[in-house]
């Protein structure tokens, strides 16, 4: 009879017996180790022997050989090589995607979560409770003597490697946590971050929780209902620790970027505005509803797509509330709502600017109901609600709001001041854009109340970013009118993503070329010519000088167009139609069976082709202002609310303003946060779609590794070591 030895896990149990195929691991134990393929000849309870056969793969001189290792280091020192389950398993003896996958799934049966790569680590959420968490373990990982070869992997030697980089050199770290998509199990890294940094380093007794609150405050106002998860973060956020001397937390600075504020005036089928409009709306009591002008929400344009203006019409009912498949409610806005305001009081937000932020919102609600009428000149349908937005805005002159909505006064030097009316589709655009600009402006005002003792930041810092993810919404099965085609969100999330990448790839080019340096193998490097995978082409056609974002610019300033005649998308193609890595329908091989729509194009990512919908709602999203947001901030600048007074006053001078414009901004300025600190890069992953325990879907855990930019560098890393 043939011994068996059952390696126990969470509550399955990996079979190892002779005959089987193996991976042998050579130090340093990770993904990116020399592995060779064996079988296990012989299975003990303590011992397994591994037998090399003549393979392309094992050197000469192990061929015909028998190495014993101990059967507990399973998923370390070697794993199975798992048999094919279907067409996509088919993988390359000698790929390295295929070692990534069987040791990642040997050590997942194991119950292991973590799993370096390199300088990375990989983090496998596998939906059970892990045991690895809790002040004993911090203790195990922590410590200037502790080195990450010294125990197994896991998050806790990362953030050991950062605070003991920070002491030594002085230098910020910067924690990246990269993910594609919800159940990755990115807010419980966030939290135990947190926790790890200030039992490192001294702070206020419940610092951690102090910043725990202060994000899920944030999260209101950035997370939104989309089709496929409840509550996603529509923003990439920071959490900056100032560090005094090396050894002490003095300050905690909370930063978004990146926000998609095209949201605020339009959202797609089965999705929902930002949290926090809802939470206001549905737990404000009657004496706040009258103070804030409050309706339902169905009443908003803004949350309202049905009676938004120009949506794609379609069959998918309008989400005002969050509900699971089975119709059942999961958010509860009214009771959030009032958890809101005691969190805004647990941090210290003073009444007074409670008040401010619960003003601002109503506000930007009210004015997607402003409507305008008028063929040449611009006049204001309903100028009650200007009264009441003035009042909301604590504006000195509820006329002067309402003037600059629809024209403004321009001077020539020599003759008299001339009064210029705005076209409808101008007032418009400009109705939009100031309430995706006020809402910005909003967001960045609550995460300066909430940052904790923001004024006491240090040039040294340590700091955990959570940029946003790639996001597609497709959809093969569709057998109606509905138009399932990514729109404006995912273009400049996708951007941010492949900036994210772009940075992450350049930054393993860079660090491994002056790792070879500082050995004196200059002439090896340059005979090497190890390169990483290049965007770059990729980010010029989407926010280049000729890119798809200008282009939409250039677009918005011909407002005098039929745009049902001359549409965006023929202008796109026209302009882009040399570039390989933009196509048009006709060349999509799924035109045929899934309705993209006649405005549809696609863009060639990092990643694979995608589609967008460049249509009325991308034009509308896109908000041009074209220089007229100048006049509306002379009036906001006079405002008894300082966030928006000083923002009316900071864009007194400002050029021609789009979403796209802001969001590159706000983009450049988090590239320069990722580039003033040491970066280290925590890539997490769910073991299946369906979350479901001890499952590991292969495709599903390599994909997400090849969108998150994970794989690429792996890929660049193990060919410097």
């Amino acid at each position: 009879d043939v011994y068996k030895r059952q390696i126990q896990m969470s509550e399955s149990c990996v079979p190892l017996e002779p005959g089987q195929n193996a991976w042998y691991v050579e130090p340093p134990f990770d993904l990116l180790a020399n592995h060779f393929p064996c079988s296990i000849e012989t299975v003990s309870a303590k011992r397994v022997a591994l037998l090399f056969t003549a393979h392309d793969m094992t050197p000469p001189e192990l061929h015909g050989r028998e190495m014993i290792v101990p059967t507990h280091s399973y998923g370390t020192r070697f794993c199975l090589r798992f048999d094919r389950q279907t067409t996509g398993d088919d993988l390359a003896d000698d790929s390295l995607e295929l070692f990534v996958r069987d040791l990642l799934e040997s050590r997942s049966r194991h119950g292991e979560i973590y799993t370096y790569a390199g300088s990375q680590l990989i983090a496998l959420n596998l939906f059970t409770n892990p045991s690895c968490f809790d002040a004993q373990s911090m203790r195990r990982y922590l410590g200037e003597d502790k080195q990450r070869e010294d125990n197994p992997p896991h998050l806790y030697g990362v953030l050991n490697d950062m605070v003991n980089s920070l002491k030594r050199d002085d230098k910020s770290q910067m924690l990246v946590l990269e993910s594609n998509g919800p159940g990755t199990g990115i807010s419980f890294s966030l939290n135990q971050s947190l926790e790890f940094f200030q039992m490192a380093l001294p702070s206020e007794a419940h610092f951690s929780d102090r910043i725990t609150t202060a994000l899920y405050i944030l999260h209101t106002f950035t997370n939104a209902k989309m089709s496929r998860n409840d509550d996603s973060c529509r923003a990439t956020l920071s959490v900056k620790l100032g560090v005094h001397g090396g050894s002490e937390i003095v300050g905690a600075q909370v930063q978004v970027f990146g926000l998609d504020s095209s949201r605020v005036i339009f959202q797609g089928p089965n999705e929902r505005n930002f949290h926090v409009f809802y939470q206001l709306l549905a737990g404000a009591d009657e004496e706040m509803k009258a103070k804030y002008f409050l309706n339902d929400a169905q009443w908003y344009k803004y949350l309202n797509r049905r009676i938004a203006g120009c949506s794609i019409r379609d069959d998918e009912p309008v989400s005002f509330e969050v509900r699971n498949p089975e119709g059942e409610k999961v958010k509860d806005d009214a009771s959030d709502f009032q958890d809101l305001i005691s969190l805004f009081n647990a941090v210290a937000v003073q009444p007074a600017k409670q008040d401010h932020i619960l003003r601002t919102l109503s506000a930007v609600l009210l004015l997607g109901n402003l409507e305008f009428a008028g063929e040449e000149a611009a006049t204001i349908v309903n100028p009650e609600l200007c009264d009441q937005i003035a009042d909301l805005l604590r504006l000195p002159d509820a006329a002067a709001f309402a003037s600059c909505l629809v024209k403004c006064t321009r001077h020539v030097v020599g003759d008299e001041p001339v009064v210029v009316a705005y076209l409808p589709k101008a007032a418009e655009h400009l109705r939009d854009a100031l309430a995706q600009q006020l809402y910005t402006s909003l967001v960045e005002f609550v995460a300066r109340s909430v940052s904790w003792r923001a004024e006491e930041m240090t040039d040294v810092y340590l700091a955990v970013s959570v940029p946003t993810t790639a996001e597609f919404l497709y959809d093969v099965n569709i057998d109606s009118t509905r138009n399932y085609c990514n729109r404006y969100p995912q273009l400049l999330r996708n951007l941010l993503h492949e900036v994210v990448m772009n940075f992450r790839n350049e930054y393993v080019l860079y660090a491994g070329r002056e790792h070879w340096r500082a050995q004196g193998m200059e002439e090896e490097l340059l005979e090497a010519g190890i390169e990483v995978v290049d965007n770059r082409t990729l980010l010029e056609l989407i926010a280049g000088q000729d890119g798809v974002l200008k282009l939409t610019d250039d677009y918005c300033k011909q407002n005098w167009l039929d745009t049902s005649v001359h549409k965006l998308s023929g202008y796109l193609n026209a302009r882009c139609a040399e570039n390989d890595l933009f196509y048009t329908l006709e060349s999509d091989p799924d035109s045929s069976r899934v309705r993209y729509g006649e405005t549809a194009a696609g863009l060639l990512h990092t990643w694979g082709r995608v589609i967008y919908d460049f249509g009325e709602e991308f034009v509308r999203a896109h908000a041009y202002d074209g220089r007229l947001m100048r006049v509306v901030c002379d009036v906001l600048a006079e405002s008894a609310l300082p966030h928006v007074s000083s923002f009316g006053a900071a864009n007194l001078d400002a050029e021609p303003h789009s979403a796209a414009v802001l969001f590159k901004q706000s983009l450049d300025k988090y590239v320069q946060l990722l580039t003033q600190a040491h970066p280290h890069f925590v890539t997490s992953a769910s073991a299946n779609r369906s979350r479901a325990k001890d499952r590991f879907d292969r495709q599903y855990v390599l994909m997400q590794l090849d969108l998150t930019g994970a794989f690429p560098c792996m890929v660049s890393e193990k060919a410097f070591r």
